[in-house]
């Protein structure tokens, strides 16, 4: 923990206020034991809270399972075992529960001394990197990765009082509710773009065209003496490469690389068929892997208007039907003489420009949201990062109203 938490705040280890034990019970039924729902290891990675509308697993376990392992309102469940280390001591807080709700293997339960500690204060201790990193520090292995109760038995948290506690717990639950709101509005403008676009782009009945009416293979280079940024072309779209693989993984002689200019259409050639295609929205000239494809748009076609339409399910179909099988199922080989064949809904250019100016605006409005979420995130972090170590102290005359999130109004402005 950081040396800046106030001296008021005692430091204590986990096991000296709570419980804490491994579950044991798997997934397997047996006729011979009682029937249960099973808080399984994707329910605590999903889920802030188990709370009892989960579609918990359906499985057994004995008596002695049951009353050993069944989750209480106000227990923390959290991962004690993960492919990687940085998935350890994911946790949820058991927000609601009932008499069959059982902890399922690879999970620890922490039961807490509510006169010390509330189960929801240290649910968000364990989501604050600064003091997760303990368990994650400790964990052991190399394929896989694993807790010790030696390991637990080390694990210190600082406590402040359990009303501070309250406190605490009663702001960050406030950024949390707000940013699962902001969630639901991001799925709505999500779905509502997807709906909208494929009412634009695909229920004309007229003006289906071929490709390559529309668009030219580009075949430049990057060349010699050109210093360009390294993208890569995925399902979200482009993105620089050191963003997307948190390394460099092109070569540093880029000269053979396809050089990509603005508004241009590239696809992957590896994930093409998967969706993985883009039409540049960047200012500048970028490089992408020599194995991708790069078009260019010819004067009959609108950039903006293919932006959207090489993102819809129509469009991904068409790259479906231009591939063919390699060694492997994930390989595919791209047709592109079959492609430029395949026929799409374009109407002209005026027209074109007019769709894609409402779908301009959608999409706007749900970037705004996404950039709203994002800044939401990164000022609850601050906020744990004040209220978790101390910085900040809430006594009964803080004002809960300051430290509340600012709504975003229904036009999309915050």
């Amino acid at each position: 923990m950081s040396d800046r938490i106030v001296s008021r705040w005692a430091n204590a280890k986990l096991t000296d206020v709570a419980q804490v034990w491994f579950s044991g019970v798997d997934k397997k039924s047996s006729p011979d034991e009682e029937s249960i729902r099973l808080c399984n290891y994707v329910d605590v990675f999903r889920n802030r809270e188990i709370r009892m509308q989960i579609d918990f697993m359906k499985a057994t376990a004995t008596k002695d399972e049951i009353k050993r392992n069944r989750l209480l309102e106000g227990d923390v469940v959290f991962t004690k075992d993960s492919e990687t280390s940085s998935d350890i001591a994911q946790c949820a807080f058991v927000a609601e529960s009932s008499n069959d709700l059982v902890c399922g293997y690879h999970l620890a339960i922490a039961r807490p001394d509510s006169t010390r500690l509330l189960g929801s204060y240290l649910a968000f201790l364990m989501r604050f990197p600064r003091v997760r990193q303990q368990l994650v520090r400790s964990a052991n292995g190399v394929v896989r990765y694993g807790l010790t109760m030696d390991a637990i038995s080390d694990f210190t948290i600082a406590l402040p009082s359990v009303d501070e506690q309250r406190r605490i717990v009663n702001i960050l639950n406030t950024w949390d509710k707000a940013i699962e709101n902001i969630d639901r509005l991001i799925l709505l403008r999500k779905k509502n773009l997807t709906s909208t676009s494929t009412k634009i782009l695909w229920e004309d009945r007229d003006d289906w065209r071929p490709l390559s009416d529309y668009i030219e293979p580009s075949r430049d280079r990057v060349g010699n003496n050109r210093s360009l940024e390294v993208y890569s072309v995925t399902r979200d779209g482009l993105k620089p490469q050191l963003e997307q693989f948190n390394k460099r993984i092109a070569n540093e002689d880029i000269a053979r690389h396809m050089l990509l200019k603005p508004n241009e259409f590239a696809l992957s050639g590896l994930n093409f068929w998967l969706g993985s295609v883009a039409v540049s929205h960047l200012k500048h000239d970028v490089c992408i892997s020599p194995d991708y494809k790069v078009f260019r748009f010819k004067p009959t076609a609108s950039a903006e208007y293919f932006r959207h339409l090489v993102r819809t399910a129509g469009f991904r179909e068409i790259l479906s039907s231009c591939s063919t099988e390699r060694a492997s199922v994930v390989r595919k080989n791209f047709n592109r003489e079959l492609f430029l064949e395949s026929e799409v809904p374009v109407p002209p250019l005026a027209e074109q420009e007019k769709r894609a100016t409402i779908l301009n605006a959608v999409a706007f409005e749900l970037r705004k949201t996404e950039a709203y979420r994002a800044l939401l995130e990164n000022q609850k972090r601050g906020l744990m990062q004040k209220l978790l170590t101390g910085e900040w102290r809430l006594d009964e005359r803080f004002d809960a109203e300051a430290l509340s999130p600012r709504p975003l109004n229904v036009g999309g402005r915050s």
